[in-house]
């Protein structure tokens, strides 16, 4: 069977809208491996699932997503993490994967990639390519968000540069993965999603450094530190005790 790519925008009815947390969680992930906070290494490949939710109307929606190994991980694997997944969120179902790189190209092993899930998932057809760019390309930490992204040419900026990082879908079709058409899909988001996502981003601390947001999630990660230590010493005492 032969593959190859193409980059024609394909002929759809439905639409597709794609919810700010898929990104956010996307971003996390890419932060969290890159920064050494992963139990992977920092050149891990950056890929999960897409999961969201279609309409009668063949509208998809893109409401979540979750790092899967794709590349390394069994079949069976994958369908656990699915399942825990869909237990919390039982109408979700897996609509495509992302890729994180530098490059937002579609690669054959994207392509083969993107085949065999849609093999495991029927529904699965989506796959989205983010690219991060370096230090200078990234926005300033007072940059405003405006209140909706603006999209030009099926393509999200991320920040406020002309050179930002950039977040380009792709559809498999026929074995081919096609640039989807500017007006095929749309950043969309509720009340609730946007008030959560500049609250995150925007609020900072007195000195700028930092948003609350990081001096929380490292105040925790502080005093998980200091219970393992004394979970610890406990453990030690039980264990002389015990001799």
């Amino acid at each position: 069977m032969s593959a190859k790519m193409d980059v024609d925008p394909p002929q759809k009815k439905g639409n597709l809208e794609v919810h700010p947390l898929a990104i956010v969680h996307m971003s996390d992930q890419y932060t969290r491996i890159t920064c050494g906070g992963s139990p992977l290494p920092k050149d891990a490949p950056v890929v999960g699932l897409l999961f969201g939710s279609s309409s009668d109307d063949d509208s998809l929606a893109v409401l979540d997503a979750d790092d899967v190994p794709l590349h390394a991980a069994p079949q069976d694997k994958i369908q656990l993490q699915v399942g825990l997944h869909q237990a919390v969120f039982p109408t979700h179902q897996v609509i495509g994967w992302y890729r994180v790189s530098p490059d937002p190209t579609p690669t054959m092993q994207d392509l083969e990639t993107s085949i065999q899930l849609a093999k495991l998932y029927p529904s699965a057809l989506l796959f989205c390519a983010t690219q991060v760019g370096s230090e200078s390309e990234k926005p300033k930490a007072n940059a405003k968000l405006p209140a909706k992204p603006s999209q030009k040419d099926g393509k999200i900026p991320c920040g406020t540069s002309t050179s930002s990082p950039l977040m380009v879908l792709y559809q498999l079709e026929d074995n081919v993965l096609v640039a989807m058409d500017e007006k095929a899909w749309a950043l969309e988001t509720s009340e609730a999603e946007q008030i959560a996502v500049e609250r995150v981003v925007r609020q900072q601390q007195r000195n700028h450094s930092s948003s609350s947001y990081v001096s929380h999630v490292e105040t925790v990660q502080e005093s998980l530190s200091q219970m393992q230590q004394r979970i610890q010493i406990l453990i030690l005492y039980l264990q002389q005790t015990k001799e």
